[in-house]
């Protein structure tokens, strides 16, 4: 939880809430895994005042304390679970740690604790929480000490109780999570019991932004960056849940005086949406929710907890609590799909009328090193598709030039490097006509070449670049459109400046294959004509300012789009990436 929470003595709640199937009379008490998705789990005890109100009801698993708080709720035909507020009398802290020799006893207390309160031989038992969970390396001896008292804990209960150890994240941004140089000690507890960062919001940030859409990409992606520290470590994500907070009081991470109530009942709609398509795509095991209880805090008291549970209940299936659009009153959205991830079939994203088909995102993915890198490449080629019309005579003719220049004739082997690099040679001829579109719009967005002066003041900069003379059997851009003069080593292909004098090479260019003579040696530039330099240095300035032009239009094209685009998991086209070569598909 949160730190103000450790300065409260661990005051504090979590709401479990589970779309178990209903229990049926004498079944059995204990938290059941819906098939399929996560397990939801919502906190229950004495605190929380409105529990056999909105809680108290099947289908619904809670984590609570105390035998006869368990037997209440149990009464409603509510699955229990445990609920161990602070770990201090098992474990000790960081700064004074218990005697390990201590910590099988007390395993053994906590588990007959939880057996009694919940009713169930092999109880849930949910742990509030590690602490100094941001403790940086190296860690103290006292520290260590701590971490492996909380490991033994967990793997004496293991195979006796399904046990969850919440996990606080930084106090500077509740999303971030320091594992970095502890890993084989989180693997290990990963292994006893289920990890459950806590990732709370400021609600008051998620209603400005804007909309639901937004609101709820925010929420996700900040709950995929908590997950991705541990499955980045190689927890899998079923040993994995999310912990939401709705609490209220200020510096809370949760309500934060939000106002008006409809508006509060909204993020907690967005939150448990946006967790539960977290959970579903990502695998992770379980969602847990604190934030019910009434403490000392001030703040704390809300008159409106009890509608926000109903609220959160409804949202992930609205038979939990079927009044909740009622009591939240008629200011408040009872869309359940806007924000959320719903996309038409067969769509990697979609927005307005239009989609991204997963049949062309996907087979891109390994090249471009992401879905997100392969929606860029083919939004990018959308808006600039009426550029220039590239057909199939004109993209063999490109790949022709590519052989010939960077694989010496064998297309055996420029097939072995498109297949390294994930392609196929349809999706490599596609790649090429997007850099010929690339250059059509850099020509339509600065039809004007660079000026005299600028011309100049580039050649006083840049007086020690190498030249060379050279012959080419077609014009080439980086001659001035032209096919003899004096190339600039920064814009010619480099196997103009390998080759020996009176050598022959050939380069890809956009109409195909060249044949370029080298004529003369390396020079500087401050050893040549002015006038013999010009058309290279007026391209290339002119090629560079067409690049920034492009660059410049396909990002706000992109971020234009994005800002109402749906994607699978949100791997969305990122605006200010440009897309990089690929396979070293590039024309000379």
């Amino acid at each position: 939880m949160a730190v103000k929470r450790r300065r409260l003595l661990l005051l504090g709640a979590v709401a479990l809430g589970c779309g178990a199937l209903p229990q049926a009379a004498g079944a059995d008490p204990c938290p059941a895994a819906p098939v399929p998705g996560p397990t939801w789990f919502e906190f229950s005890d004495g605190s929380v005042q409105f529990r056999q109100e909105v809680f108290a009801r099947p289908g619904l698993n809670l984590a609570t304390t105390g035998v006869a708080v368990g037997q209440a709720l149990r009464a409603g035909q509510a699955a229990t679970g445990f609920w161990k507020m602070g770990l201090q009398d098992l474990v000790g802290t960081p700064a004074a740690p218990a005697s390990s020799a201590s910590v099988p006893a007390a395993a053994e207390s906590l588990l007959a604790e939880a057996q009694a309160s919940s009713a169930c031989a092999q109880p849930v038992i949910a742990l509030n929480e590690l602490m100094d969970a941001d403790a940086p390396q190296p860690w103290s001896a006292a520290t260590r000490r701590y971490r492996e008292n909380v490991a033994l804990l967990l793997s004496t209960l293991a195979g006796r109780a399904s046990t969850y150890l919440l996990v606080p994240g930084s106090p500077a941004d509740s999303g971030i999570f320091a594992i970095h140089g502890s890993e084989e000690w989180w693997t290990r507890v990963s292994q006893a019991a289920v990890i459950v960062p806590e990732v709370y919001f400021d609600a008051r940030a998620v209603s400005r932004e804007g909309s639901d859409l937004l609101a709820s990409r925010l929420l996700r992606q900040r709950f995929r960056r908590a997950l991705a520290v541990f499955t980045g470590a190689g927890i899998p994500p079923a040993r994995l849940g999310l912990m939401l907070g709705f609490q209220s009081g200020r510096n809370q991470g949760g309500r934060e005086g939000l106002s008006p109530s409809s508006r509060w009942f909204e993020t907690v709609k967005l939150q448990a949406l946006a967790a539960r398509d977290v959970a579903l795509d990502s695998g992770v095991g379980s969602v847990w929710s604190w934030g019910w209880g009434t403490f000392a805090t001030p703040g704390s008291a809300d008159a409106d907890k009890s509608t926000a549970a109903c609220v959160y209940l409804w949202s992930r299936d609205p038979g939990l609590c079927i009044d909740a659009p009622d009591r939240a009153g008629s200011a408040f959205d009872a869309d359940l799909t806007s924000g959320t991830l719903a996309l038409p079939p067969g769509a990697a994203c979609a927005w307005d009328d239009a989609v991204l088909p997963a049949a062309g995102v996907d087979p891109l993915s390994a090249a471009a090193g992401s879905r997100a890198g392969a929606a860029r490449i083919l939004l990018t080629r959308r808006l600039e598709d009426g550029f220039a019309t590239v057909g199939l005579t004109i993209k063999l003719r490109l790949e022709r030039g590519i052989v010939a220049a960077r694989y010496h004739g064998s297309r055996a082997a420029y097939r072995a490097a498109l297949a390294r690099s994930g392609l196929t040679p349809g999706l490599a001829r596609d790649l090429l006509a997007d850099e010929l579109r690339q250059v059509a719009l850099g020509e339509a967005l600065v039809p004007e070449g660079a000026g005299a002066g600028a011309i100049a003041r580039w050649r006083r900069a840049r007086g020690a670049e190498p030249t060379r003379r050279v012959r080419s059997s077609r014009p080439v851009w980086w001659l001035g459109g032209a096919a003899r003069g004096v190339a600039l080593s920064s814009s010619a292909p480099a196997a103009v400046f390998a080759a020996a004098t009176g050598r022959r090479v050939t380069i890809a260019d956009a109409s195909g294959p060249v044949t370029v003579t080298v004529v003369d040696g390396r020079r500087p530039l401050r050893a040549r004509v002015a006038s013999r330099v010009r058309p290279a240095i007026e391209a290339l300035l002119a090629r560079a300012a067409r690049d920034a032009a492009v660059a410049a239009w396909v990002r706000a094209n992109i971020a234009s789009l994005v800002a109402s685009m749906r994607c699978v998991r949100d791997e969305l086209p990122d605006p200010g990436r440009s897309a990089q070569p690929i396979a070293g598909l590039i024309i000379d």
